[in-house]
């Protein structure tokens, strides 16, 4: 009767053992290894004059562009009650501007920072929040944009663009 404990405690150890190794060799025999895909990274080798923006003439005109559409968006935004969408079209709008004034020189620099300074003051408005008056802004707005492109279009800048 002694050896009858003894024999059932070493099968219990020997099953505990053979659990916690496992047939981990049948497993990984039968089961399917991922293929493996060869990366190929890109090569860039980058040219000094090459890119988008190559001279200041179509800076200016990419920016101009990207100018009239957020202002474009902006007067859209203006009657929406969201105010994110506000904000970021102004700051988008006021970026391209501030980047055009960059590029020109003279009388014309200076009549484009007047209209930035009025955008300025009309994103402050913007970021008081409630209580704006959304048809004044907005008539503001097209004022500017109807003034700016008639009067700072690269046709009538052409000179003014710094070289």
């Amino acid at each position: 009767m002694y050896s009858y404990p003894r024999f059932l405690k070493l099968a219990i150890i020997s099953s505990f053992l053979v659990s916690t190794v496992g047939c981990d060799a049948f497993v990984r025999k039968f089961t399917r290894e991922k293929k493996k895909e060869e990366i190929i990274e890109p090569v860039l080798n980058p040219e000094l004059k090459s890119g988008l923006f190559y001279d200041n003439d179509t800076k200016y005109r990419n920016y101009f562009a990207y100018w009239r559409g957020w202002q474009d968006e902006l007067i859209q935004a203006v009657l929406e009650p969201g105010m994110k969408r506000k904000q970021y079209c102004i700051n988008q709008a006021l970026i391209n501007l501030q980047k055009m004034s960059e590029l020109l020189t003279g009388e014309k620099q200076a009549q484009l920072n007047s209209y930035i300074e009025q955008m300025r003051e009309i994103r402050n408005e913007i970021n008081t929040g409630p209580g704006i008056n959304e048809n004044a802004i907005r008539l503001e707005l097209s004022h500017i944009q109807l003034s700016v492109s008639k009067k700072l279009h690269y046709s009538k800048v052409r000179d003014w663009i710094k070289r």
